[in-house]
């Protein structure tokens, strides 16, 4: 498998080197099979059947519309997590890691990519319950709630990026009039 237009960062844990990477366009189905693995081995086992097939056909949906971008967490070749958003980053849709790599905060090492790629001030996603303690530490603050009809309790999370030191902050604080 080819995967990235260009490392967004790597990560060196003892022996281990991780990389997360934004996945080309050809590329995106086969690393959200892999992703979609991931979820259905640590997380998928959380939820109803009838919930777990309704968010695949929503991810399906989106795939097939081309409006997915994905980063993937890759160690010695072997995908050990990824992000799934819509294409200006705006939306987390999956975020998942394999609990078994060793990578600490490896969900962090993929937001930050998200960050550095998203165009917006904010950022949402709609997670189940047993997921919003994820995304509470990557700094998701809680929206609201809503119900899907399967019956799962889904979160409504926003995540309110931080402003860009201004340059004269850096300065001291200090600006010259002209």
């Amino acid at each position: 498998m080819i995967i990235g237009d260009g490392v967004a960062c790597h990560a060196v844990h003892g022996k281990k080197r991780m990389m997360v990477v934004k996945i080309e366009k050809r590329d995106i189905p086969s690393v959200i099979n892999g992703i979609w693995d991931i979820f259905l081995k640590y997380e998928a086992r959380k939820a109803s059947i009838e919930g777990v097939i309704q968010f695949r056909k929503r991810l399906n949906n989106e795939l097939f519309a081309g409006n997915l971008a994905v980063f993937g967490a890759f160690e010695a070749g072997k995908l050990v997590g990824g992000v799934v958003t819509n294409k200006d980053g705006s939306r987390v849709i999956i975020l998942v890691s394999d609990k078994k790599c060793g990578i600490e905060k490896l969900e962090d090492k993929l937001f930050d990519a998200v960050l550095r790629e998203s165009s917006g001030d904010t950022i949402t996603a709609i997670a189940a319950e047993f997921a919003a303690d994820t995304l509470r530490k990557l700094g998701f603050e809680t929206s609201g709630k809503t119900i899907n009809p399967c019956g799962i309790p889904l979160v409504q999370m926003v995540y309110q990026k931080k402003p860009k030191k201004e340059l004269c902050s850096a300065l001291g604080g200090k600006t010259d009039e002209v």
